[in-house]
């Protein structure tokens, strides 16, 4: 949960537009966050249903989300812009 209380106070939009974090609670000693809803299932769910880009722009910007999506998972990994 700590991650996502450092990915909320990060000002960097390319990494807060990826995942929203809206909060966390904690009850009957569960801990829980409350991220933004995806209605299209999973990345792998996604990729199934929704055709591939076939003009070079539409391909740019796949390629531009999916690098925008790495940067994200760096970040949590990481535990940030700087590392550990």
């Amino acid at each position: 949960m700590d991650t996502y209380l450092r990915l909320k106070r990060e000002s960097d939009d390319r990494i807060t537009s990826m995942l929203r974090f809206y909060g966390s609670y904690s009850q009957d000693n569960i801990s829980n966050v409350i991220l933004e809803y995806a209605d299209k299932g999973n990345l792998e769910q996604f990729l199934r249903k929704v055709d591939p880009p076939t003009d070079l722009e539409d391909r740019k910007i796949l390629w531009r989300n999916i690098l925008k999506l790495l940067m994200v998972l760096m970040y949590l990994h990481n535990c940030g812009p700087g590392g550990m």
